[in-house]
């Protein structure tokens, strides 16, 4: 029970933050563990959430340092291109290289749309776990809810998960722009390997 009751403290302190309606901490913590069992998939989401925040978070910084190796291998590519005699291969390579650029910047814009969704889906685990504790402490400690009223704590997780859902949409829409960035790419890089002989343009280049 004391494991419990020091996991359920230690999610206390993730949660809250920036919600307008909250549960005061001292009341849950009157309440026996036994009763607040209705906790455990509140608490779930929120580590569920900051784990994924933490993921897009990785995966941003992993995007940015491709655009930082893109732009490296785009230069020189660019100084190929200024050697080339076929104009059709010079022009080729320019727009391969701007193509390149323009698909791993699109994967550096998906990567914070999820880390923005993230804070959304979060922020709504959070408000779903201040309403279940209002529910328990409404249920256990009536004398000691007065103040509380679960219209508003309901209202609050409506609104926050109307933020998420929009959140996502926002996801969905980074997500066909980079991958329509890098199909263009990818149609590049055929047309290239196809001009070139072999010689730009293949699986090696990224």
């Amino acid at each position: 029970m004391r494991a419990l009751l020091c996991c359920w403290l230690a999610v206390g302190v993730l949660t809250g933050c920036g919600l307008r309606h909250r549960v005061d901490r001292d009341l849950v913590e009157t309440i026996p563990p036994e009763d607040k069992l209705a906790l455990f998939d509140a608490e779930n989401d929120v580590l569920i959430a900051k784990d994924e925040r933490e993921a897009a978070l990785t995966d941003k910084e992993d995007a940015e340092r491709s655009v930082e190796d893109a732009e490296r291998d785009v230069s020189s590519i660019r100084k190929r291109a200024d050697a080339e005699r076929d104009p059709r291969l010079k022009k080729l390579l320019s727009v391969w290289a701007d193509r390149k650029i323009e698909w791993r910047e699109a994967e550096v814009d998906l990567c914070k749309a999820r880390r923005d969704a993230a804070d959304e889906v979060l922020m709504a685990a959070r408000a779903r776990y201040e309403r279940t504790k209002a529910q328990i402490v409404k249920e256990r400690v009536p004398r000691k809810a007065t103040d509380i009223d679960l219209k508003d704590f309901t209202e609050q997780v409506k609104d926050r998960e109307s933020d998420a859902a929009d959140a996502r949409k926002d996801v969905d829409k980074a997500r066909a722009e980079r991958d329509k960035k890098r199909a263009a790419y990818d149609v590049t890089s055929r047309q290239l390997q196809q001009l070139s002989g072999g010689a730009y343009g293949g699986p090696w280049a990224d």
